[in-house]
């Protein structure tokens, strides 16, 4: 009996320890204690609610039936958990085999599916080759793409992607533009011979003008990172006669997500790594169970898929800004433009040392524009970000009290638009692009060409 009494004891510990581990290791404990920012990602937070709900579970079932329990009946129970899992996920991972079997890779960028590109036929095969891209290490500017060569898409070893450009040789009567921005100046959502650049060759050309233009956008790039790119050509000894900036909305995110104008996209999440002296052993271990569960496990991510139905849209934003008050994103957007200002005026000497002459603009958003259609605003949840949105407002309105050298403020050139033009709140189609490199050509001539 007494055996018996010393077995149950030892039960109900055990029972109340599964239990408070499941009731303390909650998502806001755990953010607390091991994230800098006080925030955990959507991906690890489904891993402490399974880790959470298992833990109850096991505890308040040991208490319940601590009477009944005996050790080897409770190792069997485990192990039948165990195989239980391992059943529903062999059996998740068999009905996706047999549904997509013969089907190609699955694009998880589903943008070519909207209206947008109705009767495009390069779509879906572009959309194919964009998740086929990677990136690698670049010294200074942080990251860049790798080589790569398909039917729409085509980035040299240098990571350029390919600009249209008349069969000319590059003598002393054609001109170089270089052309830098993020990814819409990349070319995301179109082919290579209908980005922005592309675009800005054509129309010169074809006006009687001889240019070579190249693309040196990249994708999350800042005005800044890409004077820096700038300042790494004409170390390596390239000169450009002219160089045009198109930037804006990198600029802004980089500062939503971080609070700080001036930074990088997820600077600030690398900032808080480097502050750490080392990542905790809790840490290591949610980082590797993600990896490997967002990889493999379909029953992981089948939750991920339930959790975004039932949450709210606006749990999805975990930038810092998120949570500002109007006064804190005034503070914001100021320091935004005046970080730009700073860097236009290094742009400015660096055109004296160098010999070259630039041009600058800041691009459209659909967050400030007019005429925005349902497609546009469904195509993007970013668009029930309204700190985001107030960001972008209070940038642009700031923007305008300033005088800065062969700058251009191009933001409501698609205002007058009478269809779909955004494919998200940033990225445009290809007839975007047409009438961004139009607006953009027209300017240059009267900064430049205008007496030649």
């Amino acid at each position: 009996m007494n055996g018996t009494s010393k077995q149950e004891k030892t039960f109900y510990v055990i029972g109340i320890l599964f239990f408070l581990t499941g009731i303390l290791c909650n998502e806001w404990v755990l953010a607390y204690l091991f994230s800098s920012d006080a925030a955990i990602a959507l991906n690890r937070r489904i891993i402490i609610w399974i880790f959470d709900v298992i833990m109850i579970a096991t505890g308040l079932t040991i208490i319940i039936k601590r009477r009944f329990l005996q050790i080897k009946k409770l190792i069997y129970n485990i192990i039948l958990l165990f195989i239980m899992i391992v059943v529903v996920e062999v059996g998740l991972q068999l009905v996706y085999f047999i549904s997509h079997r013969g089907e190609e890779d699955e694009i998880s960028d589903k943008r070519y599916l909207l209206p947008q590109y109705n009767g495009k036929e390069w779509a879906k095969p572009l959309y194919e080759e964009m998740s086929k891209l990677s990136g690698e290490y670049k010294e200074y500017r942080e990251w860049g793409k790798k080589e790569y060569h398909g039917k729409y898409i085509n980035i040299n070893p240098e990571g350029v992607r390919k600009t249209w450009n008349p069969n000319i040789p590059l003598s002393k009567n054609a001109k170089t533009i270089y052309v830098f921005g993020g990814s819409t100046i990349w070319g995301d959502g179109v082919i290579d011979d209908n980005t922005i650049p592309s675009y800005m060759s054509k129309k010169l050309n074809k006006s009687g003008y001889s240019f070579v233009v190249y693309n040196y956008g990249e994708w999350a790039y800042t005005y800044t990172q890409g004077i820096i790119h700038l300042i790494l050509l004409l170390r390596d000894g390239y000169r450009p006669d002219y160089v045009v900036f198109y930037d804006g909305i990198a600029d802004i995110y980089g500062a939503y997500q971080s609070g700080v104008p001036g930074h990088l996209h997820y600077s600030y999440s690398l900032r808080n790594k480097f502050k750490e002296n080392k990542i905790s052993g809790i840490r290591l271990i949610m980082i590797g169970m993600t990896n490997i569960l967002t990889e493999y496990s379909k029953i992981y991510n089948e939750l991920i898929k339930i959790n975004r139905r039932l949450d709210p849209p606006q749990s999805m934003f975990q930038e810092v800004a998120h949570s500002y008050d109007d006064k804190e994103l005034r503070e914001l957007s100021k320091g935004i433009v005046e970080y730009y200002g700073k860097s236009l005026m290094l742009l400015d000497n660096l055109s004296k040392s160098y010999g070259f002459k630039y041009i600058c603009f800041w691009q459209p958003v659909s967050f400030t524009g007019t005429n925005v259609t349902d497609e546009e605003t469904k195509s993007d949840v970013r668009f029930q970000d309204k700190a985001l949105i107030k960001l972008h407002r209070y940038t642009l309105e700031y923007l305008k009290t300033k005088l800065f050298p062969h700058f251009f403020n191009i933001s409501d050139i698609l205002d007058g638009k009478t269809k779909s033009y955004y494919i998200d709140f940033a990225h445009i189609t290809e007839e975007g692009n047409e009438v961004v490199a139009d607006e953009i050509v027209s300017l240059f001539k009267k900064e430049y060409l205008s007496n030649e």
